[in-house]
């Protein structure tokens, strides 16, 4: 009798150590939850694929698209990357601050009375080759809290409630406010259209030409200030169909006011902004009501970012006659109505002259008030102008022996010329051109300044040395 007993306790005490070394991982697992206050979600940001959110009955679903996030199916439009990482983040911040485990609801509390029977809500996350769901109950008795589940599992979680404000927005609002997501250097190619005129601007080389309506240099600074405002302008509405009246919608998309095309680099279709008309002012801004068709949507823009739209080829013309890297010039000859002077550079940082070292303040204060030097009229003078008093500067580089270049010696980089006439108007000639173009009164006393440190003198008319 003793020796069956003896048995059936050993074989008791064996099933209990069982069940214990069973349960301890699970009963750990939720003491450490509620102690350590775990994350529920554990994945990497950029293994995020899709993330799918249900609200009630209408379901917004954004997928990963490159770069850029795609939403759908019921507006389908560009998602603000902004907003879906927002929400990615915070689910990464959820602690667990206590856990009811499923067993007590398989002995007797009801899912329902945590609304997770049929919950109304509910996140699920495509990571890779994985899927994970958030369903999302009622709120708890503390403040700012909510009951969760992950996915079939029973067990439920209290957690903050620190993202339920972003996922119940209006599916509106998870559309991206940027016009476009491009930036100025991936355009290599512009086409303004107005009525019958067009202006066309291509990229080589880091600098933006003129090809229509006529082949000139554009200034580059201009154009990529103007085109990143362009590309970077927040959409200040989205126009629902309702809101348009269908006749004028119809009409002036058929003919718009204005049209911008811009072609990103390696692509062969480019990319269209069609601008339809004023619309009404928007956070104090007067808009402009445009249709963009790769995003098949009528969107309310502010007027100053879109100015682009509205620029003429003289607007975007390099009003700038000299180019010039200093660097590449070893020798400058001035000439001043009858006066010619030699400056030579004797060392990396030191130019003289035939009297004096220590002129490199001077070279390059020479060099700036040429380069700021501004055109304000492309037309021609009908013939060479008659200078009171000019100014020109050659520019040259001087090839040793040692250069593979066949002759060594002195060779001509630029020349610029720029000369007053007796009413006060100043012209501007570079190099060989035959053309004398008017610039402004002003540049012409900042050149002599830098020049001469000294105003120039009046003399009887002069003609140029270059008609």
């Amino acid at each position: 009798m003793n020796r069956i007993f003896t048995i059936v306790l050993a074989l008791f005490v064996i099933a209990a150590i069982a069940v214990i070394l069973i349960l301890r991982p699970r009963i750990e697992t939720q003491r450490d939850r509620e102690q350590r206050g775990d994350s529920l979600f554990h994945f990497e940001l950029t293994q995020v694929t899709q993330l799918k959110l249900r609200i009630g009955k209408d379901t917004l679903e954004l997928k990963k698209d490159g770069d850029n996030w795609q939403m759908g199916p019921k507006i389908k439009d560009r998602a603000s990357p902004q907003k879906v990482y927002q929400i990615l983040e915070l689910l990464q911040q959820l602690r667990v601050q206590n856990v009811i485990p499923g067993s007590d609801f398989r002995n007797g509390l009801k899912s329902g009375d945590f609304g997770l029977s049929k919950p109304k809500q509910s996140i699920a996350i495509e990571v890779g080759q994985e899927s994970l769901q958030l369903n999302v109950g009622k709120e708890g008795a503390g403040e700012n809290q909510v009951f969760v589940r992950m996915g079939d599992s029973e067990d439920t979680y209290l957690v903050e409630d620190t993202f339920r404000h972003l996922i119940a927005q209006p599916l509106e609002s998870f559309r991206d406010a940027r016009l476009t997501d491009l930036l100025p250097d991936q355009i290599e190619r512009i086409q303004i259209l107005r009525g019958p005129s067009e202006t066309e601007l291509r990229k080589e080389n880091l600098q933006w030409n003129l090809q229509r309506p006529l082949q000139a240099p554009a200034d580059s600074v201009k154009v990529e200030t103007l085109l990143g405002r362009l590309l970077g302008a927040r959409v200040l509405a989205f126009v629902n169909d309702s809101e348009l009246t269908t006749t004028s919608a119809t009409d002036s998309l058929d003919n718009p006011q204005s049209e911008i095309r811009f072609w990103v680099e390696g692509k062969d279709t480019p990319q269209t902004l069609r601008v339809l008309g004023p619309g009404p002012d928007r956070e104090g801004f007067p808009t402009l009501l445009v249709y963009y068709p790769q995003r098949e949507a009528y969107l309310y823009v502010a007027k100053e970012p879109l100015a682009l739209v509205g620029a003429t080829s003289e607007d975007l013309r390099d009003r700038s006659p000299l180019h010039l890297n200093l660097d590449s010039v070893d020798r400058l000859q001035i000439q001043r109505d009858q006066t010619t002077e030699t400056l030579a550079r004797t060392g990396e940082d030191d130019w003289k002259n035939d009297i004096t070292a220590g002129q490199a303040q001077r070279v390059q204060d020479l060099t700036e008030a040429l380069r700021a030097i501004r055109i304000t009229h492309f037309t021609p003078a009908p013939t060479p102008p008659k200078a009171v008093n000019f100014i020109e500067v050659k520019f040259n580089a001087w090839l040793s022996e040692n250069t593979p270049e066949t002759t060594a010696g002195l060779h001509p980089v630029e020349s610029i010329w720029v000369g007053r006439t007796a009413d006060g108007k100043t012209f501007v000639r570079l190099n060989d051109s035959p053309d004398y173009l008017e610039t402004s009164a002003e540049s012409w006393d900042v050149l002599i300044k830098s020049a001469f440190q000294s105003p120039p003198a009046e003399s009887n008319p002069t003609p140029s040395p270059k008609p």
